[in-house]
């Protein structure tokens, strides 16, 4: 899918009031939420956006059907960017290092597993660190589980190492 304003442009996000794509150039990011420049302007005015600015948006190349409707939140036959199913990757989370490996980041996975074996060498003969151990897992699980979600999005992940 492309830009919905450059259609020679790759999509890397969605807006997240109208569901128009946009690209690099195109986003406007507050926070962990993704915006174009008019559902942006008018959020910041406090005010609906203009008519023109989601209600028409067409993606190029797309079916007739595929029109943004202004206040709809998502466009008429909107399918989810193909990606990392969440559930997915908190599943796999439990497995020191496969969570992260699921959502494209194998070196966090290298270093998940890592981090997992020495807690459970420490755990061998201090056994407090069974409990790092166990807040380790919870950890990875929680931290696949949001990548996998903000990478399915298009958005920027609220953990700030993923």
């Amino acid at each position: 899918m492309t830009c919905a304003n450059h259609p020679e442009r790759e999509r890397i996000a969605f807006c997240q009031n109208c569901g128009k794509p946009l690209c690099q150039e195109c986003t406007r990011t507050v926070g962990s939420a993704v915006f174009c420049e008019p559902c942006l302007a008018a959020k910041l005015a406090g005010t609906p956006p203009p008519p023109g600015a989601a209600s028409d948006a067409r993606q190029p190349g797309a079916p007739a059907d595929t029109v943004w409707q202004s206040g709809a939140g998502m466009p008429s036959g909107w399918q989810p960017p193909a990606g990392p199913n969440p559930g997915l990757a908190a599943l796999l989370g439990f497995i020191p290092g496969v969570g992260a490996m699921y959502n494209g980041q194998y070196a966090k996975g290298v270093v998940h597993l890592v981090v997992f074996a020495i807690l459970v060498s420490l755990a061998d003969n201090h056994g407090i660190f069974g409990l790092f151990i166990a807040g380790w897992v919870c950890y990875q699980v929680i931290e696949a589980y949001h990548t996998a979600k903000a990478r399915r999005d298009g958005t920027r992940s609220p953990i700030p190492s993923a």
